[in-house]
């Protein structure tokens, strides 16, 4: 669960809401008119024909929401990243007289863990959203899949959000074979991975062994989980 003022940066000396509504809330929109049409062609058996500005919306939403989660930055503290912030300030400002009304205010704000958090979480937020070339062109080379499961067995839905699988080797893009999974309904999950030959069909079925396999996976790397049945969750957890 995200934290109250998770993505608060500072703007102008002062808190902004900016990202969550101008960056995420766009995401948020997006996801609310397309997600939905993908669900309902799936469910008709009919396979979604995702091209074009539609399909690089998809992939860019995934990529992006796999860093919309605590889990994608848990091993940074906000409070740590402003206090070597901070520190740091001041390392570059010793014995620079011009700098001492600077100097008085860092030297208060390090021992004022508000203010060391709002630094740090400042920094997070920006690092996380800095844009890539790298990153956009390696997502070029994946291809979206719908994995479907018809019967009875579903994804649960948890904090990772969308789960890299190295099916054996590292979860990154120098793995040919990474994947990564958004579950999008209890039925539902969209697939991006590398498939230059076509050899994996637009719509896969996934039989109960494969669902609870990314069902167990997901368990493993996330903080919380939820799904509508509670046998399902109790089976995971035991």
């Amino acid at each position: 669960m995200l934290s109250e003022n998770y993505y608060t940066i500072v703007q102008d000396g002062k808190p902004s809401d900016d990202v969550e509504k101008n960056f995420y809330g766009k995401i948020d929109n997006y996801i609310g008119d397309v997600f939905p049409q993908i669900i309902n062609l799936v469910r008709q058996n009919r396979a979604p024909n995702i091209t074009g500005n539609t399909l690089e919306g998809v992939r860019s939403t995934i990529f992006e929401l796999t860093k919309r989660t605590p889990v994608f930055t848990k091993e940074h503290d906000d409070v740590e990243i402003g206090r070597e912030i901070v520190e740091g300030t001041l390392a570059e400002i010793e014995g620079k007289p011009k700098y001492d009304a600077e100097r008085a205010v860092l030297v208060g704000e390090l021992k004022n863990v508000s203010k060391l958090k709002q630094h740090g979480r400042d920094i997070r937020v920006r690092s996380v959203l800095q844009p890539s070339e790298k990153i956009d062109a390696a997502m070029k080379d994946f291809r979206l899949r719908f994995a479907v499961s018809r019967g009875k067995h579903s994804f649960i839905l948890t904090s990772l959000v969308v789960y890299r699988i190295g099916n054996g080797g590292v979860n990154g893009f120098a793995n040919p074979d990474f994947e990564m999974w958004l579950p999008i309904a209890p039925d539902i999950a969209l697939i991006l991975l590398r498939d230059p030959e076509d050899r994996f069909p637009l719509v896969y079925e996934l039989d109960r062994d494969k669902v609870r396999e990314i069902n167990e996976f997901a368990v493993r790397q996330s903080d919380q989980i939820v799904s509508h049945s509670r046998a399902l969750l109790e089976s995971l957890i035991a």
